[in-house]
């Protein structure tokens, strides 16, 4: 029966199981959580083992795990690792359990701060709210997006400047004077003027944001630490937070500009192409995905090192992290997880690379 079970397993793992194959993996699954009584502990972990085995051999090699919910290995691993881990009380006890569970996905939430130092808390507006604060007009739309208005500038001769601010954990979605869409990511600022769109739009961020500028004679520029982008009308995101040693540049549509403002280089993108300007050095990449994996709800990762897997998750979970290894910080990974996943299930994925081991401590969390 165990040979039969992993080579189901392989099957499944490998995409090509049937549909009764399939059920087989999955009903086994649902039963076993259904039982009152634990199953026979030995029992499960020899499966595991035997499974987990099969699965090292396929994905070792490369040191990458294609972490994709429901999914193919991921999915099957999870199986065996949730059951496991759920009736192995003597490694996961209720405390953990609740502990992990207290750490959930980031959701719509932001303020804006106008330029008297007024805050606002966009997400407790009510649908079809309007509210006036200091020559700005901000209105709740139907679809939850918020729209800004510019109503009047109080001192012309002054610049004024308002901000809106997601925390970790949180993100959020604008229409700004001029009708141009901007998402915001957590932990995340966008700066916007009280000239904005009298000669040109003009934006700060810091932080991480995607942009959909209307079209427009007059330049959409952004503006992040030492960088520069300007657009017309085009699809883009930002990757810029302040403590990042670098500044990603990714486009999905149309053409935009990026220069760095310290040393005048500049670069002009078309769609796929993805600019790093790092110690004011403009790298650019190209791609034939113009996805930008947050705003499809997602973490993709491609080679990238585990410190910067963990400062997304991190930022999203609202979690503070600290590595208790540092060999690991430069180990790089590829794979895919949805980005509504709940922390534990990302952490058991993790884990399965056979790298990495995490130990949590209220809303710290150590890698080893």
């Amino acid at each position: 029966m165990k040979s039969n079970f992993q080579h189901v397993l392989k099957k499944y793992n490998d995409g090509t199981a049937s549909d009764e194959e399939k059920a087989i993996i999955e009903s086994w699954y649902l039963s076993l959580g259904q039982n009152s009584t634990p199953p026979n502990e030995s029992e499960i972990e020899s499966v595991f083992i035997s499974g987990e085995q099969d699965i090292q051999q396929l994905y070792s090699k490369n040191n990458v795990f294609p972490f994709r919910t429901l999914g193919k290995v991921a999915a099957a691993v999870l199986i065996l690792v949730g059951i496991y881990v759920f009736y192995d009380t003597q490694h996961t006890t209720t405390d953990e359990v609740v502990l992990l569970d207290s750490i959930v996905p980031g959701r719509e939430v932001a303020h804006l701060q106008t330029a008297n130092g007024e805050e606002i808390d966009l997400k407790s507006m009510h649908l079809g709210e309007e509210i006036i604060s200091h020559g700005v007009a901000i209105m709740k739309l139907a679809d939850g997006r918020i729209q800004i208005s510019k109503l009047q500038t109080f001192n012309p001769e002054v610049r004024e400047e308002n901000i809106i601010r997601t925390p970790k954990g949180g993100e959020f979605e604008i229409a700004l004077p001029d009708n141009s869409l901007v998402k915001l990511n957590a932990n995340s600022e966008l700066h916007f003027y009280s000239d904005y769109n009298d000669l040109k739009r003009e934006v700060k961020l810091l932080g991480e944001a995607y942009f959909e500028v209307e079209k427009s004679k007059k330049p959409f520029i952004v503006m992040s630490q030492n960088q520069q982008v300007t657009v017309l009308g085009t699809k883009f995101n930002i990757k810029a937070y302040p403590f990042d040693d670098e500044i990603t540049t990714k486009l999905v549509h149309g053409s935009v500009k990026v220069k760095d403002v310290l040393t005048n280089k500049e670069l002009t993108m078309i769609p796929g192409d993805q600019v790093v300007n790092k110690k004011n050095e403009l790298l650019l990449t190209s791609s034939p995905k113009q996805q930008v994996d947050w705003v499809n709800s997602e973490f993709s990762f491609t080679e990238r090192p585990v410190k910067e897997i963990m400062k997304d998750i991190s930022r999203w979970y609202d979690v503070d992290v600290e590595f208790d290894n540092e060999e690991v910080k430069n180990r790089t990974f590829s794979g895919t997880i949805s980005r509504y996943s709940s922390f534990n299930k990302v952490i058991e994925v993790l884990e399965k690379t056979e790298t990495l081991k995490f130990e949590v401590e209220g809303r710290k969390i150590i890698v080893k």
